[in-house]
């Protein structure tokens, strides 16, 4: 159907109303009109924020290897925190996402003091009795004390973020919710005792 069609439909038409090639030009150009709308919006339209992502926990030292202790004491601090912020996201969203983002900037380098000290553990396992192992085991004794600050800062981190779920809600508290219903409902069975002493 075309601009033709239109006018030979509008020509022989005997009242004057136009039929359907004149209905199609009008979803064309209604269809055109949101085409270009949508445009528009997409053009004016931000991205999401991308969501902030925990890190993995580092991997865990193999049993007795110096800093083991420490590199286990950071998967458990933090996968506590991951929980806690959890909790947090329902009541002050913005609190738990600056909590998400402390863990993700803190996690990066604590996890590579706990791959250097499985390095410095293998270096001391495959190489034992010589020079090498000697100072990977006093390295690994200076990372993994590294290694237990950041943890101790992380559980701070937890401890503040735990007293944080006892601060009010920010939604309304549940007498606020509750108290009127109930008051309805005393109101309500009031109301059915004295219509049932009518009766009587």
């Amino acid at each position: 159907m075309g601009l033709l069609d239109l006018v030979i439909e509008g020509v022989s038409s005997a009242s004057g109303v136009f039929g359907p090639a004149w209905l199609w030009c009008g979803t064309a150009g209604v269809a055109a009109v949101i085409a270009v709308k949508g445009s528009l919006t997409l053009r004016h339209a931000q991205a999401p924020q991308a969501p902030v992502l925990a890190l993995a926990p580092p991997p865990p030292l193999p049993l007795g290897a110096r800093g083991a202790a420490e590199v286990a004491r950071l998967a458990s601090v933090r996968l506590k925190l991951n929980d806690v912020a959890s909790a947090v996201s329902r009541l002050h969203p913005d609190a738990a996402t600056e909590l998400r983002r402390a863990d993700r900037e803190a996690a990066g380098p604590l996890n590579t003091l706990a791959e250097r000290l499985a390095l410095l553990h293998q270096i001391a396992k495959d190489l034992p009795g010589s020079a090498a192992a000697l100072a990977s085991a006093e390295s690994a004794q200076v990372v993994a004390g590294r290694l237990a600050d950041g943890c101790q800062r992380y559980e701070e981190l937890l401890a503040a973020a735990a007293r944080l779920l006892a601060a009010p809600d920010q939604t309304r508290s549940t007498e606020e919710v509750l108290g009127p219903a109930v008051a309805s409902m005393v109101a309500y069975a009031h109301g059915l005792q004295q219509a049932s002493t009518l009766y009587e």
